[in-house]
């Protein structure tokens, strides 16, 4: 069963509609946010992006991290956990 972790507001991010991209810098999210289980029976992780104009809420799982040349965290890439969805998010780590 999909859980609803860490709801997070669309006013936080960037929208490319071009790419279907939610763009935003971690420290965006607020200094207490933290990643919440997606899932009931694993250990996966995610948020929740609730739209500010319909309320209509997608859970997002990690799918991928990304790192620099020195091993430091550059990008968190997340994708819908029901992969119904066109929209990734980048969450970059300022």
């Amino acid at each position: 069963m999909i859980l609803h972790p860490s709801p997070v507001s669309t006013r936080s991010f960037y929208y490319d509609s071009a790419t279907q991209t939610f763009t935003a810098e971690l420290s965006d999210l607020g200094k207490d946010f933290c990643f919440g289980r997606v899932w009931d029976d694993s250990c996966d992780v995610g948020l929740t992006l609730v739209s500010s104009k319909t309320g209509r809420e997608v859970v997002f799982a990690i799918e991928e991290e990304r790192r620099d040349r020195d091993g430091d965290l550059s990008c968190i890439v997340l994708i819908p956990a029901n992969r119904k969805s066109p929209w990734v998010i980048h969450l970059f780590n300022d």
